[in-house]
This record gives C-alpha cells, sequence and structure tokens, in this order.
C-alpha cells in the first residue's frame, strides 16, 4: 500500500485486503488459510518497484501478518514503524529482528506469540502500544534500557507474560497498570524521572524483591508491589522519611533501605548528624 506517493513510501498489508481483527474477535471471521502468511522465513524487502517507479519500505502495516504461520520475520533497515495488531496470533513465530530506525510499535503487536521468548528492542524506539506482549512467552526484553520510551503501557507485558529481567531506560516517565503484572523479575531500578507508578503496575510479581528508587521525591502510586517479608526498597540519602509519609509508599514503612555510593576511589565522607547507621 502507498503511503506517500511524493516519497515514494510503501507499507507492508496483510492479505486479506482489509481489516479483520474486529471480525475475529466478534467471531465473524472465516478464515481464507490460502491467504495467510505461511512461508516459515518472510524477508520484507528494502524496496518495491510498482509502475516502473521504486518506493522504500517504511512501515509493517496494522495487521500486516496477522495470524501467520511462519517462525521467523526479518525486517530491513527502512522500516521505521510496526503497526497494531501486526503479528497478533502468529503462533509460531520465534524470531523478529527490529532493526536500528523503529520509532514506534504499535497495540497488540506481538500479542498471542507464544513462541516468542527474547527480543531486542532498537535505540530509536520512542513508543510501544498497549497489549504489547500479552499473552506471549516473552522472558527477556533485549536492550529496552537503551531506548527513548517514556511510557511502558497499559498490560505492556502484563497477564501470562513472565518476564524475568527488567531494565527501564532513564527517560521513562509513567508505568501504566498491569504493565508488569504477572512477571518473574527479582528486582528493578525506577529512574529518577518516572512520577507516576499506576495500580498492579507489578502486580502479583512475587519475585520481586528487591526496589531501588533513584528519585529521592515518591512517585504517585507504588505500582501494587507485593509486601513480601523479604521486601526491600533502596531510596536516596535522606529519602527515607519521604517515602514512608507518602500515600501507599507508607505502606511499605520499615522496608526502606538507604543506599551509599562509593566513588572509584573506594572511600566515601558524610558529615552524619543524629543518624543511625549501619556498615
Amino acid at each position: 500500500n502507498i503511503t506517500d506517493a511524493s516519497q515514494h513510501t510503501v507499507e507492508v498489508t496483510n492479505a486479506y485486503g482489509r481489516s479483520i481483527s474486529s471480525e475475529l474477535w466478534g467471531g465473524t471471521m472465516h478464515w481464507d488459510h490460502s491467504k495467510r502468511y505461511t512461508a516459515p522465513i518472510i524477508r520484507v524487502p528494502e524496496t518495491v518497484t510498482y509502475a516502473g517507479n521504486t518506493y522504500t519500505v517504511t512501515k509493517c502495516g496494522d495487521e500486516a501478518f496477522i495470524d501467520g504461520g511462519m517462525t521467523q520475520i526479518v525486517l530491513p533497515n527502512t522500516v521505521k514503524e510496526v503497526g497494531k495488531y501486526c503479528f497478533y496470533g502468529c503462533g509460531h513465530l520465534s524470531n523478529i529482528n527490529l532493526p536500528e530506525g523503529i520509532i514506534s510499535i504499535g497495540k497488540s503487536a506481538f500479542e498471542g506469540l507464544r513462541s516468542l521468548h527474547t527480543i531486542t528492542f532498537p535505540s530509536t524506539l520512542k513508543t510501544v502500544g498497549e497489549w504489547l506482549f500479552r499473552d506471549t512467552g516473552i522472558k527477556y526484553i533485549h536492550n529496552l534500557e537503551n531506548t527513548q520510551l517514556t511510557e511502558l503501557p497499559w498490560q505492556f507485558a502484563g497477564m501470562n507474560a513472565r518476564i524475568k529481567e527488567v531494565k527501564l531506560p532513564a527517560t521513562m516517565k509513567i508505568l501504566r497498570g498491569q504493565c508488569l503484572m504477572q512477571s518473574d523479575f527479582p528486582e528493578i531500578t525506577i529512574p529518577e524521572g518516572v512520577t507516576e507508578i499506576e495500580g498492579y503496575a507489578f502486580g502479583q510479581v512475587y519475585t520481586l524483591k528487591k526496589v531501588t528508587m533513584k528519585s529521592a521525591t515518591p512517585p504517585i502510586g507504588t505500582g501494587t508491589i507485593n509486601n513480601s517479608s523479604d521486601l526491600k526498597i533502596y531510596v536516596p540519602t535522606d529519602a527515607t522519611q519521604p517515602y514512608e509519609t507518602a500515600a501507599k509508599w507508607s505502606d511499605y514503612k520499615g522496608k526502606y533501605y538507604e543506599k551509599v555510593s562509593f566513588g572509584t576511589t573506594g572511600y566515601i565522607s558524610y558529615y552524619l548528624e543524629n543518624e543511625n547507621f549501619k556498615v
């Protein structure tokens, strides 16, 4: 499908020639399996030729490979956007490359990919849609910490996705509800710029035992951290009192620890006034 005739750009579309997600959910879809993408490996070209003109592929469009039977997708470096539901329901897809240059990934693009266990995000990534990894087999999202994301959306990897490691980028501002719910990671560092953590962002993450808060000012909301007996929340120096008196964070009183960072020399100097500390 031509997206910009003047710039000679196109997007990959699905083989059905129409949007089918509403039919799928409404139970009115009658699959013509002969139209699905079924090759085990699909390589999207950088350019295509139409009517004597060469067009650059810059987007994998909405629902482009929905319910496909492939096991691997190879995207070109020209792709800037992955549309919503792009790979929805591709249950055998286990290998996707996301090249540098991709800026956005739409809602539910990888939902239902039970065979997908690892993926690497490009550092150029700025936005992702909700339900991105819902009901997938995802365990590791590599390079997340080097992206330009400012928000993890609703159910980003919540509900049956068992993420085992989370490293958030310094650009992060908001963690939406259930974004990492039911994951399996043991620790997480919340960047200084995070101002809000919505309810159940960390809901039912029973493995979470160590939370490091980079900001001395408590964010709005706690993400419903599981208040286990061995939970430790590390906060900046002199930030225990603000956290223990903040709404919802006060529920974790007695779990706060102030972390002291040593320089490269191995020494640090502090002026202590009426402080209790343990070395």
